[in-house]
């Protein structure tokens, strides 16, 4: 498996999908990674722009987890080669 592809496609992919969703007004611009850090600090994450840097992080690790478990699995797998 090759981690640095990986993690540049789970980077790439979360950005490409992030400004999908922003354009296409699915999600609004700090709304969305505020929702995301609530996960975690509930929901004072709503009253500060200062969570929406923790949103965008934790966006961006979830798309490389999933990238590399992609990777872990395609590497296994024939089907998804």
């Amino acid at each position: 498996m090759n981690v640095q592809r990986a993690v540049t496609a789970g980077l790439l992919g979360g950005v490409i999908v992030d400004l999908f969703l922003i354009l296409a007004r699915v999600a609004p611009f700090p709304g969305v990674y505020q929702f995301i850090a609530s996960t975690v600090v509930g929901p004072v994450a709503f009253t500060s722009g200062s969570y929406i840097a923790l949103g965008v992080v934790m966006h961006l690790l979830i798309s490389i987890c999933f990238a590399l478990a992609y990777a872990f699995v395609a590497k296994r797998s024939r089907a998804l080669l």
